[in-house]
């Protein structure tokens, strides 16, 4: 009994891992323009501070939807950064440090021109639709 509930236990854990899929992100700015470049891809740029309710209920609710991930991960190159950390935005271009959070940006990794500018929190119906444009 106990090597089946043993067995069962670890095929539970490896299925789960199997179906639940996570967010790629790209690790900086940088290397999210080359991924995007590389693989014809927009960015989707996520903006987050320390303290904002709204930044923690979007990646809580919106970026964990599986629909989401889906959808990001086939479609965009996905990066985000924490405003409240002034090594994460050292980096990143003066126009896409927004004055509030969270903000999430649509940009063309050729150009690095902003396509599009989504404020505040969105559900992930939302932000499906607005992506899927």
């Amino acid at each position: 009994m106990k090597k089946f509930l043993l067995f069962f236990i670890t095929l539970s854990i490896l299925s789960s891992d199997l179906l639940a899929t996570g967010l790629k992100v790209a690790t900086s700015y940088k290397n999210a323009i080359e991924q995007g470049k590389a693989q014809n891809k927009h960015i989707v740029f996520f903006v987050k501070s320390n303290h904002c309710p709204w930044c923690e209920k979007m990646e809580e609710e919106t970026f964990s939807d599986q629909r989401v991930i889906y959808l990001l991960n086939e479609q965009y190159i996905f990066f985000s950064v924490n405003m409240s950390y002034k090594n994460e935005i050292k980096n990143i271009p003066a126009e896409f440090i927004p004055r509030g959070t969270p903000t999430t940006f649509i940009i063309d990794p050729h150009t690095q021109e902003l396509l599009y500018t989504m404020r505040g929190y969105k559900s992930a119906q939302n932000v499906l639709f607005r992506l899927s444009k």
